[in-house]
């Protein structure tokens, strides 16, 4: 074979390896995607669900009841743990009886962006 075929057979093996590669990554990438939402609420691994509903039931403030919110989304979205979600739909209703009733301002328990994400997963579990 001469020297003129081998660079071209190199360069063709070259191509279709760097084609496939990027196949693969494409692949990999929207696979990845499919499998869970994103939870941009903050990481809250370690943290009691026990601690917080009982900070939230000796306060009944609206912010402990947002903090527990964000630990309770946190275990049934991340942990995947399935028990808390009746608690979300609870005291998720819970929050939005409070603001419907005009007993809290929800911008003020922290900022839109925060807020609206996690008004979206409470929904998202069922709370009215």
């Amino acid at each position: 074979m001469s020297q003129q075929a081998r660079r071209n057979l190199t360069r063709l093996l070259s191509l279709v390896v760097a084609v496939l590669c990027m196949g693969l990554s494409i692949f990999a990438v929207r696979a990845g995607k499919g499998t869970q939402p994103e939870f941009q609420l903050g990481d809250f691994s370690g943290v009691s669900v026990e601690e917080k509903q009982k900070a939230f039931e000796e306060s009944q403030s609206s912010e402990d009841l947002v903090e527990l919110l964000k630990v309770l989304c946190y275990q049934a979205v991340v942990e995947e743990n399935k028990a808390v979600e009746p608690l979300i739909v609870e005291y998720g209703t819970l929050l939005y009886d409070r603001a419907r009733a005009e007993e809290v301002d929800l911008s003020t328990l922290g900022d839109d962006e925060t807020m609206l994400e996690l008004l979206r997963w409470i929904k998202s579990f069922g709370a009215k």
